[in-house]
């Protein structure tokens, strides 16, 4: 059974979180941004109960998209090691990125930090894509073609061979359900079946 103060500092992520997010929307929907940090928390316990693990997935994107939010403020509210994760999910954070380079240029970078990411960084990682493809899957069922004039990337086979890419980089989750759930969900969106080159 765990502390109490250890689920005390989960709940503190999860009010810390709404607030961050609060009043934002997924791109295109009118469903609170805050229902995606909290699936890619879901999603993160089925791979780890390591509390500061769920804190940094509960807050992998507020240092990239709130902009009230600062290092320093994660660090002293949840401890180095969650700001580091979080740090390794924001782009805009990584040493070698330019918020001015372009999607191709951002994603590569992405793709190449993956090789030497820290396990915890790759299972929020994993949550995060999984949970994206997820809701890529279910708007196109609803919308078509018209999903993808959300992104600011709007060719879907850049997108393909991103998740492609991000795949290729966490095959040592290939034995996890989420992992396998990533695949099948890269398959259903893109139309492929996916294998490791």
């Amino acid at each position: 059974m765990r502390e109490n103060g250890l689920y005390s500092k989960i709940n503190e992520a999860i009010e810390f979180a709404t607030n961050a997010h609060y009043g934002v929307y997924r791109k295109g929907t009118g469903i609170p941004y805050i229902f995606h940090p909290f699936e890619v928390a879901k999603i993160t316990t089925t791979l780890t109960n390591d509390e500061d693990i769920i804190i940094a997935a509960l807050l992998h994107d507020t240092l990239e998209d709130c902009p009230n939010v600062c290092e320093d403020e994660i660090r002293e509210k949840f401890g180095e090691r969650v700001l580091k994760i979080i740090e390794h999910e924001t782009e805009d954070k990584r040493e070698g990125i330019d918020p001015s380079d372009t999607w191709m240029t951002r994603k590569k970078e992405t793709i190449e930090s993956l090789k030497n990411a820290p396990r915890e960084a790759k299972i929020v990682m994993l949550a995060d894509k999984l949970a994206n493809l997820r809701d890529i899957y279910f708007d196109e069922t609803r919308t078509g073609s018209d999903v993808w004039d959300r992104f600011n990337e709007k060719d879907k086979e850049l997108h393909k061979w991103y998740y492609k890419s991000i795949l290729d980089g966490l095959g040592e989750f290939s034995e996890e359900y989420a992992y396998s759930e990533l695949v099948r969900y890269f398959n259903l969106v893109f139309g492929d079946n996916y294998e490791k080159e």
